[in-house]
């Protein structure tokens, strides 16, 4: 008898294979898991004490900041747009990244499931699917090397308060920098993307139709328009700099609206710390899993935990803000295409 790991039964079931991950339980689970730790560990009374106290204007001071990095955020992929040859109105790109960030917000993976909603929001004449592709994952690249390298740079200032462990936070942010900036490089450069699908891809780890599915994907985004030219990269480059400066800028007034006097630098780290470790999509927008890192990370600057998960809050309400702006957006324009077709 044949030893087959794989081998079938007649119902089609297969012996000795697992079954298809649940990943989308698994996440809803972590972030319930998450959950229930904040409230086990952090008694919801002392984050209503935090809340009495708070101060209104310092308050809205960080939503100000917030909705600076918003704007500089989809300045930034308008920029993005424009190196690969695509120039819509600036207005429907703010629509664009609006939709993009409620499906981010509460769709399962939903990062792939916002940049998919941003090409076919876009699509159109003259707006190739490839050129679209590419601007995106450059768009969603320069965020993460950036964040990565601003990281390192504030780890340096704020390793006495993280101790004696902060060669282990700066070896793999360094690592997360460099690999995310050569990819950036590799988006906009033809015969990089044409060598990595013919040199590098065929010695990855993963089954052959995976492989010759990212062979083909770099090939169609090798043949999609762009630009070369470094100082035209310096805008979206600058502008994603400013989003992380101004999400570091609105923790600060954050912290302070709670009487936390938390200096920009720590802020910073803080900030693109998260950003970088929320790549790994833990649980559903992050939900949990970015409120025990606010925790975490602040606690390393003498800010109580209930303080800490108030600030946290204050992150997500923000986030549930910009993404009910989203499905707004969405909403009205599938109500004018409806009425359009009519």
């Amino acid at each position: 008898m044949s030893g087959s790991i794989g081998r079938s039964w007649p119902n089609g079931r297969s012996v000795g294979m697992p079954e298809r991950i649940p990943w989308t339980k698994l996440r809803i689970a972590v972030a319930v898991l998450a959950l229930g730790a904040l409230c086990l560990t952090i008694p919801p009374a002392t984050v209503l004490d935090a809340w009495r106290d708070v101060r209104p204007g310092l308050l809205a001071l960080g939503m100000a900041w917030m909705a600076a990095a918003a704007v500089a955020s989809s300045a930034a992929f308008y920029a993005t747009l424009r190196l690969r040859g695509i120039a819509p109105p600036l207005a429907e790109v703010v629509r664009t990244d609006l939709a993009g960030h409620f499906y981010t917000f509460t769709a399962p993976f939903g990062v792939v499931a916002g940049g998919a909603a941003r090409v076919l929001r876009l699509q159109g004449p003259g707006r190739p699917t490839a050129s679209l592709i590419g601007a995106i994952l450059a768009n969603r690249l320069v965020n993460i090397w950036t964040a990565a390298a601003l990281a390192c740079l504030a780890l340096l200032v704020v390793r006495p308060a993280i101790g004696a462990t902060w060669p282990l936070w700066l070896l793999p942010l360094a690592g997360i920098a460099g690999l995310a900036l050569a990819a950036y490089v590799a988006a906009h450069h033809r015969r990089i993307r044409l060598w990595a699908a013919g040199r590098l891809v065929p010695h990855l780890p993963l089954a052959q139709h995976r492989r010759r599915r990212i062979r083909r994907t770099l090939r169609r985004l090798g043949g999609a328009g762009g630009t070369t030219s470094i100082p035209l990269h310096l805008v979206p480059v600058a502008l994603v700099v400013l989003r992380h400066l101004c999400s570091a800028a609105a923790l600060v007034a954050f912290a302070a609206a709670f009487g936390q006097d938390l200096g920009f630098v720590a802020s910073l780290w803080v900030r693109m710390a998260l950003n970088v470790a929320m790549l790994v999509p833990l649980s559903p927008a992050g939900l949990g899993v970015r409120e025990v890192g606010f925790v975490i990370l602040l606690q390393s600057f003498a800010v109580p935990e209930a303080d800490a998960l108030a600030i946290a809050l204050c992150v997500l309400a923000y986030q549930m803000v910009i993404a009910t702006l989203g499905g707004l957006c969405e909403l009205a324009d599938s109500l004018k295409l409806a009425r359009a077709a009519r």
